[in-house]
């Protein structure tokens, strides 16, 4: 757990020695679809409400240890949950080669190892994550 806590306190640093300003982002959007790293099997999906709830206490947690009278704190969901899909895979999707995506091997392990494999909507969290 303490490891979580090592880029805020690096953030925090930065804030108060240089007077930077840092940018916090919340994986709201992305914990909708679920990481596949370190995966054997296909991620349960959670309800909305729960990623919400889950996202809202981080920004909590953030907000009491950085402060954000010098800070931007983001949440994925905000632009991820309406994403125009053409314009989307236009302009982001194609800088995506799926030979860099499967090499990967996060997703070759789960792709090649597994019966059940990787779906879609896991495969896509690197893209989304660039949106």
């Amino acid at each position: 757990m303490a490891e979580a806590w090592l880029p805020l306190l690096a953030l925090r640093r930065v804030q108060r020695a240089a007077g930077h300003k840092s940018i916090v982002l919340i994986g709201g959007g992305t914990g909708l679809i679920g990481d596949p790293s370190g995966k054997a099997g296909e991620r349960q999906l959670n309800p909305q409400a729960q990623v919400v709830a889950w996202a809202e206490g981080l920004k909590t947690q953030v907000k009491v240890f950085l402060g954000f009278d010098h800070a931007v704190l983001a949440d994925g969901d905000e632009w991820l949950s309406t994403p125009q899909v053409i314009p989307s895979l236009r302009d982001v999707g194609k800088h995506f080669p799926l030979g860099a995506m499967v090499a990967k091997e996060s997703v070759r392990s789960r792709m090649m190892g597994s019966d059940e494999g990787m779906s879609f909507t896991e495969f896509s969290h690197q893209v989304l994550q660039a949106l």
